[in-house]
Parts: structure tokens; C-alpha cells; sequence
């Protein structure tokens, strides 16, 4: 966990680079898909996503490929800098533990990059969405 932000700084245009090197359209904002987290270990098993218009196959080893299913869950908007992503992510987790709602194990955790440094260099202006699933 402590290196993914350095990775993901890496692996963001990797992605990126790679759809638009292979004319891919692009559906959606790049996104990042927390497959599994253990803080006492300090680690994380995350994919950077970009969504597509069509289904992608493809030869190279550090692409895969997949389709999201729809899921139910609950949305965190932060407007500001990444730093602030750990309190966005307590205070989604406090809101559902707050009405009840109960988290889906194997279901999808995703940051969705709606602006950020690409469009301006001001972090306040940032806009990250939080999808957590749930039951």
C-alpha cells in the first residue's frame, strides 16, 4: 500500500498509452478496481482500468481484459488531492455502517479519476468519485 501511489503514477499511463496507441474509444473516465487490501500487511492488489466502447482482446502480457458487472454501492465524491483519499474511503465506510448497509466482500471497490492533474494543475479542483459495492 505505501508504494501505490507510485505505482498506480505508473501503471495510469501505461493504460492510457496503450488504448490510444491502439485507437481504442474510450467509455468512461480511467479508474482503478481494488481487487484485494490488507492494511496490516501493507498490501494491495489493484488493476488501472480504462472503460471501452467495445470488447478488447489483447496479446500483451501486462494487459488483460474483462468487463465489469453492474453492482449496487455506495458513491463518495472528494473534490481535492489525492492525499485526502484515505479519509474519503473512512467516511464512505462510517456512512454505510451508519444505515446499515454492509459491504460486499468480493465486490468492486473503484476510484473513478473524474478530473485531476491532466486537466489542472490545482488539486483543489480535483474530482475523485468512490463506488464501494454493497449487499
Amino acid at each position: 500500500m505505501s508504494e501505490f501511489e507510485t505505482e498506480m503514477k505508473k501503471a495510469m499511463p501505461a493504460i492510457g498509452g496503450y488504448a490510444i496507441s491502439n485507437n481504442l474509444s474510450f467509455a468512461g473516465r480511467p479508474f482503478v478496481l481494488y481487487h484485494k487490501g490488507d492494511e496490516a500487511n501493507n498490501a494491495v492488489v489493484f488493476s488501472t482500468c480504462i472503460p471501452t466502447t467495445t470488447r478488447i482482446i489483447s496479446t500483451e502480457p501486462d494487459i488483460l481484459t474483462g468487463q465489469l458487472e453492474p453492482f449496487r454501492a455506495v458513491k463518495t465524491t472528494l473534490t481535492g488531492d489525492y492525499s485526502n483519499l484515505k479519509e474519503a474511503w473512512e467516511v464512505t465506510m462510517d456512512y454505510m455502517h451508519s444505515r446499515n448497509l454492509e459491504m460486499l466482500e468480493t465486490g468492486s471497490m473503484i476510484e473513478t479519476y473524474m478530473k485531476g492533474p491532466g486537466e489542472t494543475p490545482n488539486p483543489a479542483e480535483w474530482v475523485t468519485e468512490i463506488y464501494a459495492a454493497i449487499k
